[in-house]
């Protein structure tokens, strides 16, 4: 072989290293999940920028108003020559606080509604101190035995298996609807 075929055979064999490479930075960019997170991002900046607008265009004039000040964004204070600008400060903590409430009760709040209707043992009351063999906190109290060791576990005592029991069944009423044994109209049904 000359010099010329051994070239074109390393050049192929890095070429489909490469291919390989790209190929697997492809899938990677196309999986569900990366996609998803990308969107949620763009969507986020494009909700607080949203948010940012409506607490400096709305809220602070609002609040502006009430203080008898003008623009709530130029309020600032020196000291030794140093201007603090905590009408900003304020504005920026206010559309954060708006964000959070607004995430906390559209997404959070739903979202924990629906896994306790579906998937109810992801809420249910955890045994106190967990397993005691391998250390397992994420052990549910009416277990007996241990999901991860296979440990049989010590029963609990009447008081706390009282008390966990009606700890988990507080919050049912706010998920399920209406109370068991209420009666409820034809047109309101669930």
């Amino acid at each position: 072989m000359g010099l010329a075929a051994d070239s074109m055979k390393r050049g192929k064999a890095v070429a489909g290293c490469l291919g390989e490479i790209c190929k697997g930075f492809r899938d990677f960019l196309l999986r569900g999940n990366v996609v998803d997170m990308a969107v949620g991002i763009v969507v986020g900046s494009a909700f607080t920028a949203l948010v940012n607008a409506f607490v400096s265009d709305f809220i602070t004039p609002l609040i502006g108003a009430i203080w008898g000040g003008g623009n709530f964004n130029d309020l600032t204070f020196s000291i030794n020559g140093s201007l603090f600008y905590y009408g900003h400060f304020i504005n920026t903590f206010l559309t954060f606080l708006i964000v959070c409430l607004v995430v906390y009760f559209a997404v959070v709040v739903p979202m924990n509604k629906l896994l306790k209707k579906v998937h109810p043992a992801y809420f249910q009351q955890k045994r106190p101190g967990g397993c005691p063999f391998c250390c397992d906190a994420d052990v549910p109290y009416k277990a007996t035995r241990c999901k991860h060791c296979c440990a049989e576990l010590p029963p609990l005592a009447a008081a706390e298996l009282a008390e966990l029991e009606s700890e988990e069944n507080e919050g049912d009423e706010l998920v399920t609807g209406p109370p068991k044994g209420a009666k409820v109209a034809k047109d309101q049904a669930v």
